[in-house]
């Protein structure tokens, strides 16, 4: 793969995790050109904060959630003046690994790949040894849920190829699960290999279930992808569940004018 990425990055109230999270994608080797925040109405200044960081800044409907939000960032990539080949859907309160460009550029030149997904790591930094077990069992059968089911959530960092976003017709849009609908449909137009693991491990924050509970926490998420298995919808399953402040439902604010480039994904 020698392409140029463009991340899209959805956020509710993520003033405190955007500095983190741009210095390490400046690190990786994706500057603050190559990253639009797609926000949700934040009232804790984080379009201010994203902007000052040299960030793009779109906004987006309140009832539109993480899935409209993710399409209006791929919407700004596609129509970009120098559009990107591969889409990367970063979480504010997720780090990405260090290699994250070689990752990608190694499973997208395997024949029959379309996009990827990291390996999941929720943080265990700061909590007790019980917090600490639990957290781990949850990554563990995380891991093998998608190992399995091969649909991969977006704390793990999806990229996908531009052209296949394109080909599904880009992003699906509930308010909640857009992730699972987007690996099932990149998988039923090009098939179980469309989307391959990459090794790097994607570390996000546990907050969500240290705030709920932990094991709580990892049956209502499993919970609701058993309900939209049996055919209940995102948009009823998004009224009762829990949505916590990593890029949820946020309000309409007037697009600035796009960039002109992507970063590069390397060569």
């Amino acid at each position: 793969m020698s392409t140029a990425v463009g991340v899209v990055v959805p956020t509710l109230n993520e003033a405190a995790a955007l500095p983190a999270l741009a210095q390490r994608l400046r690190e990786i080797g994706v500057p603050a050109s190559g990253v639009v925040v797609a926000d949700c109405a934040s009232d804790d200044g984080t379009p201010e904060v994203a902007g000052g960081l040299g960030l793009g800044v779109i906004g987006v409907a309140r009832d539109a959630g993480r899935g409209g939000a993710l399409r209006a960032g791929e919407s700004w990539w596609m129509r970009a003046a120098d559009p990107p080949g591969v889409v990367w859907f970063v979480h504010a309160d997720t780090a990405p690994p260090s290699d994250a460009l070689s990752w990608m550029r190694r499973v997208l030149d395997e024949p029959g790949r379309v996009a990827g997904a990291f390996e999941f790591r929720l943080d265990r930094s700061g909590v007790g040894w019980w917090a600490r077990r639990t957290l781990r069992a949850v990554t563990y059968a995380n891991r093998v849920r998608y190992r399995i089911s091969g649909v991969h959530f977006g704390d793990q960092c999806l990229f996908v190829r531009a052209e296949a976003l394109r080909a599904i017709g880009g992003v699906p849009d509930p308010p909640i699960l857009e992730d699972v609908l987007l690996c099932r449909r990149l998988r039923a137009q090009f098939g179980r290999r469309a989307i391959g693991l990459a090794r790097g491990t994607a570390v996000t924050s546990a907050r969500r279930f240290l705030r709920h509970g932990i094991v709580r926490q990892a049956l209502r998420d499993w919970g609701v992808l058993l309900a939209l298995r049996l055919g209940v919808s995102p948009r009823r399953l998004c009224r009762g569940y829990n949505r916590d402040n990593r890029g949820a439902p946020g309000g309409g604010r007037p697009a600035p004018k796009r960039p002109g480039g992507a970063g590069v994904a390397g060569r």
